[in-house]
This record gives C-alpha cells, structure tokens and sequence, in this order.
C-alpha cells in the first residue's frame, strides 16, 4: 500500500473487510451496520471515527514517498530512484509521467507527485530551482504552460524563474513576450527575495512591531549584520528588569518564541490571528512563568464561601458578565435577572464581534437596562448606577475615550428608564 497505487476494486474489498470488522460482521453472522461508511470515515470533531478509507490512504502514503524524493531525503531508495529515472530533473516534471516501461513502484511514486502538485505552491526565492513553465508556483493561475501565447520551444520549457529575475525585480518585458498581462500582474505581486531568520526575527515590519509594544523604548541590541548567535547572546546577557519585575533575559526568548510560533501558524492555520495586544500576552506568559517556577508559602487554608445571594424582598437583581478571548479578540456577554424567591424572571447570552473587557460589560448592562422599564422598581437604578460608576472607575482614561459610544449609550438609557419612575 505504500509504493503500490491500490486498484478501485482492492480498494473496496479493504474497505468492506473493515466495515465488516467494526460492526461485527462474518459470514455466519450478519449484522446491520448503522452508520453509512462515509460517516464512519470522517474526522472526530465532525462526528466519525476518525478511520481512513483504503484509497484515500494510499494516496496519501504515495504522495508521502513522493515527498521523500523532493526534500532529498538520505534513504538507499530515494538515492536509488532518483539515479534511475530522475537524475538532475524535477520530479514535477511533466514528461516523466509518459514513461510507459516502467517499475510498477515508480509510476505510484509519479502518481503520488502528481497528487501534491494539485496543491502545491512554490516559494520563489532566487528561483534557481523552479522550472518557470511547468511548476505550480504562481498562486491561482496554474501551470504558466497553459497561458503561453507562442509556441514554446523546448529551450524555453527548461527556463527556470531566476531566468525572468534581473537583480531581484522581475523583467517585465521579457514576461510580455509570451504572457497576457494579466497573469503578468499577477507574476510581478510575487516577492521574490529570500526571507531568511533575521529578516523573520527583527526586520520583518510585523516584527518590529512586536518588540517596540513588548519594550517600549527599553534599549535593545539590534541584529548587526545578519549576526544572529552574537545578537542572542547580547540580550540574553542582559541582567536588568524590564517591565512588572520580569527580567530582561526572560522576556527576550519569549518575544523571539513567539514571533516563531506565530508565524508558522499564520502559515500553516488557516484562521489564526496574531493577538491584537501581543505586549500583554507575552508579558502574562512571563510571570505565569516566574509564579510556577517561584517558591510556594504555605499559609492556614480558609474556607470562601462562594455562591449567589439573592435579593431583599420586593428587590430583583440583574447579574451581568462577559468574556473576552484574548486570541482572536471576540467577545461575549450573557446576563440573568431574577427577583427574591430565585425565580428566574429573564435571560439573555449574546455575542458582540471583537471588543474590549470594558465594552463587553456595557454591552451586557445596555442588554439589561431595558428590561427596568418594564417593571415597578424603583430603587434598582440607584444599585445598577453604582455598578457602572464601579466599572467605569477601574478603567483607564484611554479605554473609556474608545468605548465612549457605548458610554453614552448606558448613560441616555439609564436617564430615559430613570426619567420614568
């Protein structure tokens, strides 16, 4: 199954010897199967078992060897294959998949090529080794073969992108030779200069803009000629504090994980987003770090009671809360009222977008004040208005300026309901 492309009916017959096996099925016992094997078949978080259909599995174990043959893996075999059929050709190439006499190992290692190069995108570099004609390395066009508008001649077939490539910029009117200009707007949006881990770790504009909220004007060695161990060890060395009793040689490595971890999930998570307050992420990971790795004190244990306390008769209390996921930045609220004997009057939970903390909990008060003015209370208002003058005394000055729409708001509906009683 792992260097043989399976035929249809292998595939099935697999596929019925495992249907038969997990709903216990032999010949002398026949068993109703109550799920359809499509079903049984998908990932866990969508409600399947998480199995793999036999065809859908040795494609991918194809494509895996192929995989091998790309990254020039150090194996006997890859050395072997690669001698025998490709020699200093591209694996992609597309008249190597004609070759009819062949070993029945590599036509499934061609088939399995050819099923990475559906999805397979190229990052340009200096575009010494991507064949210009015949890889997939422009994204949403396709093979640049197909879009010619001359007939290529078997010179032009072996271009590679570095050929089209004058000092990094691309050559504009050598691409409109043979290309549409369409595709060729699409070429020259590609960069095409190779990042390398300083440009990642402190040129990159994202970058910098990381390590200037994370310090905020506290000095920090720059990366001096592409030095990046002497860089390293400049900071690492560095013994002060930097913010909230953190030290300086703490947060560094942790700035420099990050901005690693969250570059290879913007690259390989389709939905990710970089935290839109990163300084405070980061500078929480750091004391999270310090508080579980710092002695435990040990004092007399107490017991809290903690619980909801209902209201005095005649009195009903509205509870409000929200949540706010740091990550992605999106925020929910939810709130609750209810009168003296723990009735349940009304209820609401909401999502509001992406938000602050202080935003969350006025969307959760303005979802709650219109409930007020259908009821015969009137000392209410006075405890609801000390709660928003709470929150809105706890906040900084600048949080309350961005959220002042949502202020006004409270405020023109807390005088509209008072205005009633």
């Amino acid at each position: 199954m792992q260097l043989i492309k399976l035929s249809s009916e292998v595939c099935k017959k697999l596929d019925r010897i495992s249907r038969n096996f997990l709903w216990g099925h032999t010949i002398d016992k026949k068993v109703v199967h109550l799920l359809y094997w499509d079903v049984v078949c998908l990932p866990k978080k969508c409600g399947g078992l998480g199995l793999k259909k036999a065809k859908a599995l040795n494609q991918a174990f194809l494509a895996k060897a192929s995989w091998f043959l790309i990254q020039d893996d150090s194996g006997i075999w890859c050395k072997v294959i690669k001698h025998k059929y490709l020699n200093t050709r591209s694996l992609f190439d597309i008249e190597l998949n004609k070759k009819v006499v062949c070993y029945s190992t590599w036509k499934a290692i061609a088939f399995g090529a050819s099923l990475i190069n559906k999805g397979l995108f190229w990052r340009v570099g200096n575009g010494d080794h991507i064949r210009f004609r015949t890889n997939n390395w422009v994204p949403d066009v396709g093979f640049l073969l197909e879009h010619a508008l001359v007939v290529l001649s078997e010179e032009m077939m072996c271009h590679t992108v570095s050929c089209f490539l004058v000092d990094g910029e691309w050559d504009i009117r050598r691409l409109a030779l043979f290309l549409p200009w369409s595709i060729i707007h699409r070429i020259s949006s590609i960069y095409s200069v190779v990042e390398d881990i300083a440009h990642l770790l402190w040129d990159c504009k994202i970058s910098m803009a990381i390590w200037d909220s994370v310090f905020r004007g506290v000095p920090l060695f720059a990366v001096v000629d592409g030095d990046l161990e002497n860089w390293f060890m400049k900071n690492l060395k560095n013994e002060s504090t930097a913010f909230d009793k953190v030290p300086f040689c703490l947060l560094f490595p942790a700035v420099v994980w990050f901005i690693w971890k969250w570059r290879c999930k913007t690259v390989f998570v389709p939905d990710f987003a970089i935290p839109q307050d990163p300084s405070q992420y980061i500078h929480r990971f750091c004391c999270d770090w310090i508080n579980a790795n710092s002695d435990i004190t040990v004092t007399d244990s107490f017991l809290v009671s903690i619980g909801w306390s209902p209201p005095s008769v005649g009195w009903v209390k509205l509870n409000v809360d929200g949540g706010c996921n740091i990550n992605s930045g999106t925020i929910s609220s939810s709130g609750v009222l209810r009168d003296h004997s723990k009735n349940w009057l009304k209820g609401f939970a909401l999502n509001r977008g992406a938000g602050s903390a202080l935003e969350v909990e006025l969307w959760g008060l303005l979802k709650g004040l219109p409930w007020l003015g259908t009821l015969d209370l009137g000392e209410l208002l006075w405890r609801l208005t000390l709660s928003l003058l709470f929150i809105f005394s706890v906040q900084t000055y600048l949080s309350i300026i961005l959220c002042s729409a949502l202020l006004r708001t409270a405020l023109h509906l807390w005088l509209r309901i008072g205005a009633v009683f």
